[in-house]
């Protein structure tokens, strides 16, 4: 190619430009005013508000000019060795420790991602209720990874656990013993 070929380029270029000012459309399309940038940097999230202000424009072609002028947010895309990280980090560590791993990332989307992969954090073991019984019976079921749902269906007791009805002053002892016997216990009485 010779240098005559680029320079003949060069100002079919700067023509073109000047045409496209001077009519004020590319290709059918009308250029974005300063006005309707300033719309955009304005009114940036809210499309919808955006779209009654700038009726002449798709809802598409919105997007994509905030996305030209720089005001969307971005979203992170995580790597590989991210994932790997997070893999580890998540059986274990504490939040803040996750959190201060991945400081572009919230700890929701951290857990979005998380769950998207499969990753799972550990049961956390139920808390004490002040009822010997009752939590001798949680211990269990949390041991043999049953949870409180479960437990009512196997005792048949509509909700005892679940809801926690003794709480309420209601200690009913015959859900109480098919609880027990369900995860392999029995009740004694010692005086």
């Amino acid at each position: 190619m010779s240098l005559q070929y680029h320079s003949t380029q060069a100002f079919k270029a700067i023509r073109t430009r000047d045409q496209i000012r001077r009519i004020g459309f590319v290709n059918g399309y009308p250029l974005w005013t300063d006005e309707e940038d300033a719309h955009c940097r304005r009114l940036y999230p809210n499309y919808n508000a955006l779209e009654r202000v700038l009726s002449r424009r798709t809802r598409q072609a919105i997007v994509k000019r905030c996305w030209v002028l720089g005001i969307t947010r971005h979203v992170h895309r995580w790597t590989d060795t991210e994932r790997s990280r997070l893999r580890s980090l998540y059986q274990s560590a504490s939040w803040a420790e996750i959190d201060k791993a991945f400081p572009f990332s919230t700890r929701s989307k951290t857990r979005a991602v998380a769950k998207s992969y499969g990753f799972r954090r550990p049961r956390r073991p139920y808390k004490p209720t002040g009822f010997e019984i009752i939590d001798c019976l949680r211990d269990r079921a949390f041991v043999l990874k049953f949870t409180m749902p479960d437990l009512d269906a196997m005792s048949r007791g509509k909700k005892y656990f679940t809801k926690a009805k003794w709480r309420r002053g209601k200690i009913d002892a015959a859900i109480i013993s098919r609880a027990a016997k369900a995860l392999g216990g029995r009740l004694e009485i010692e005086w």
